[in-house]
């Protein structure tokens, strides 16, 4: 399967998406307009969601009925990027005016 994020037309506003080589199928966390899947593992799909661009985003699991929100304590932004066997490998933010395209990587903190 391939899962991924894309936008019609309106920036910040992305729709997370799964194609499994004949559907696609779109993945929208329930209430936000930011939605990004970055993996399917044993049927666990993990990304992050947002509100419109509004730079704090949270990280999610999803397991095809119920969705979990994942952030770190204190967090402006929690990604999840990876997950095998339960475990979720991601990093997290605490400085709301940081993106990582323009910020030192040293301000940003791993998990696993």
């Amino acid at each position: 399967m391939t899962v991924g994020a894309y936008s019609v037309s309106t920036p910040f506003q992305f729709h997370g998406y799964i194609y499994d080589g004949t559907n696609w199928t779109s993945l929208d966390y329930p209430g936000e307009t930011d939605t990004k899947v970055n993996v399917i593992s044993d049927g666990i799909v993990a990304g992050s969601y947002g509100h419109g661009g509004l730079e704090v985003e949270k990280g999610f699991i999803y397991d095809g009925q119920n969705w979990t929100t994942i952030q770190v304590p204190g967090s402006y932004q929690t990604r999840i990027e990876d997950i095998d066997n339960g475990k979720m490998v991601g990093y997290w933010n605490r400085d709301l005016n940081d993106s990582p395209t323009h910020v030192s990587p040293s301000k940003y903190s791993g998990f696993v």
